[in-house]
């Protein structure tokens, strides 16, 4: 069996970008300055709940028991 040969790319593919250019606009900049921050205390929030959760689960942390008023000795 031969081995296929690989199709040899003609100029007008290789000046043709592989992915179409991206316009940012200006209400896009503004977006992603009003999003991002929320992001990341998103993403931060969760890394810390996470944290706690595996931490609860491996035993890293007690977990505290609850007091709703009765006190067992």
């Amino acid at each position: 069996m031969d081995p296929t040969p690989i199709p040899s790319m003609s100029p007008d593919d290789q000046q043709r970008p592989l992915f179409p250019p991206v316009v940012v606009t200006a209400a896009d900049k503004f977006a992603l300055k009003v999003m991002a921050p929320s992001f990341v205390l998103l993403e931060v929030i969760g890394a810390l709940g996470g944290i706690g959760w595996v931490g609860r689960k491996v035993g890293l942390f007690k977990e505290e028991p609850s007091t709703d008023g009765q006190q067992t000795n």
